[in-house]
């Protein structure tokens, strides 16, 4: 039986595009186990009797190898429910495809919330070994379950033990730096957490190609039991810091101030023109329209991968760059209001193109607008004169909370307004919304100079 010309050609495509992923998987896979080596090396050479699992920057290969098994389900979470039942409780089809990202975004916030108050009692080991156990029950009933329903509370369960692993890694790293060291050692900690979401979802669709989206939440969980087997055995075991109680009575902030804080111009308008605009389409489109569209376009899970992939490497490698031009501007919001600009562009991408191409132009810009974000947006917050008043910490709580608030509403509005008004109805609702956000965003900012630029300006 002989074949066409252009099935031999496609075969021949798909074993070349699958290897050169599992090439880049292999080299990322090799540098983290090379910086594993170098720190070792390093403690060594200055004679350091402190164990390896004692310094911060022994967290980077665990978050690498943590996100490396939750991501492997990135690009399809939606589709295992598309698989399942399309048609749940009469509901249009977008709209259920959206539950389990909006549910597990949802439940990520909230784990990350009541965390943060059970780490005050029992530190970042608990939260860590917790969080390992939640993905892996979550991963393993998601590629068992047969009802949507179940499927959908199982990807809230993996949520919330990511949340956990999330807030857990960085306590870690502030417990184990020098006051001087905390932002360069959280840096690498988040450079591994992107680089194992990068080969996560690239190895996931790999997987999801062969053994089906079950088969691959059931590697996901394999893997998170072994990973967690092994930091239980690893992990150096310690009490959580005893809080005085006067710092106990007065660490919470006041409604009167919290309102104040809120509704201050400027981060009024960074709130809610920029930080819930950016939160709310990269998740629309990165987790939920990007896999949806390609599956109905008849794309394989092993491409669908790969186009996900696009989005953390963009950030791994272009983040630092964008974050040294942030901090030399005294103009931050600027970049702010660029970026959301970028990511209105990128919806726009998915109007104006088709397939693969479309979506790999998307998820390119939609990652460019994102490594400006994950730097401007921190920094910018900081220099206001509410966050100074505040309290820094205070502050970027709440702009995690907020962020979340994003995340959530995003899918399942966008597949409310894809189900009313069509696709590229929706699509340009959500492209020319954001560029007005943004828009906004840079008028409400631009006479309204930041802290630093006023302390500049001082005699």
């Amino acid at each position: 039986m002989l074949m066409s010309s252009k099935s031999v050609a496609a075969n021949i495509r798909a074993i070349t595009l699958d290897t050169l992923t599992m090439t880049v998987v292999a080299i990322l896979f090799l540098m983290e186990l090379v910086n594993l080596l170098v720190m070792r090396e390093e403690r060594r050479r200055l004679d350091d009797p402190r164990p390896l699992s004692t310094s911060a920057g022994f967290m980077r290969p665990i978050i690498f190898v943590c996100m490396f098994a939750i991501d492997l389900s990135l690009s399809f979470v939606p589709l295992r429910l598309g698989e399942l039942s399309p048609d749940l409780l009469g509901l249009p089809p977008d709209v259920v495809m959206s539950l389990p990202v909006s549910f597990e975004m949802f439940m990520v916030g909230l784990a990350i919330m009541l965390g943060g108050f059970w780490s005050e009692r029992s530190g970042w080991r608990p939260l860590l070994l917790t969080g390992v156990s939640l993905v892996t029950l979550g991963n393993l009933a998601s590629g068992l379950s047969a009802d949507p329903f179940l499927y959908i509370a199982s990807r809230g369960l993996a949520g919330s033990g990511y949340g956990l692993l999330n807030l857990s890694a960085q306590l870690f790293v502030l417990a184990h730096s020098r006051p001087d060291q905390r932002a360069g050692n959280l840096a690498a900690v988040f450079a591994g957490l992107f680089a194992g979401a990068l080969c996560g979802s690239a190895s996931g669709g790999l997987i999801a190609d062969r053994l089906g989206y079950a088969g691959a939440f059931q590697v996901a969980a394999a893997l998170m039991f072994l990973t967690g087997i092994v930091l239980w055995r690893t992990l150096p075991r310690e009490h959580a810091p005893q809080r005085k109680g006067p710092a106990l009575t007065h660490s919470g902030p006041g409604l009167r101030e919290t309102l104040s804080f809120i509704t201050d111009p400027r981060m009024a308008a960074l709130l809610f023109l920029n930080i819930v605009p950016g939160a709310f389409v990269t998740v629309c489109l990165f987790q939920f329209f990007v896999p949806v569209s390609l599956n109905q376009g008849g794309a394989s899970p092993a491409d669908i991968g790969r186009v996900t992939m696009i989005f953390p490497l963009v950030i791994v490698y272009l983040g630092p760059l964008f974050g040294r031009i942030v901090d030399r501007s005294d103009r931050k919001y600027r970049h702010l209001a660029l970026a959301g600009l970028v990511a209105a562009v990128s919806v726009g991408a998915l109007m104006a193109l088709d397939g693969i191409a479309a979506a790999t132009l998307a998820v390119t810009l939609l990652g460019l607008s994102n490594a400006i974000l994950s730097n401007a947006q921190g920094a910018y917050a900081l220099e206001l004169p509410a966050t100074e008043r505040y309290g820094a910490a205070r502050a970027m709580g709440l702009y995690n909370v907020v962020e979340r608030l994003g995340q959530v509403l995003g899918p399942v509005s966008l597949g409310i307004i894809i189900a009313v008004w069509g696709r590229n109805a929706g699509l340009g609702v959500m492209a020319i919304g954001l560029a007005a956000m943004s828009l906004a965003f840079a008028v409400a900012s631009r006479h309204q100079p930041s802290r630093n630029a006023e302390l500049g300006a001082r005699p």
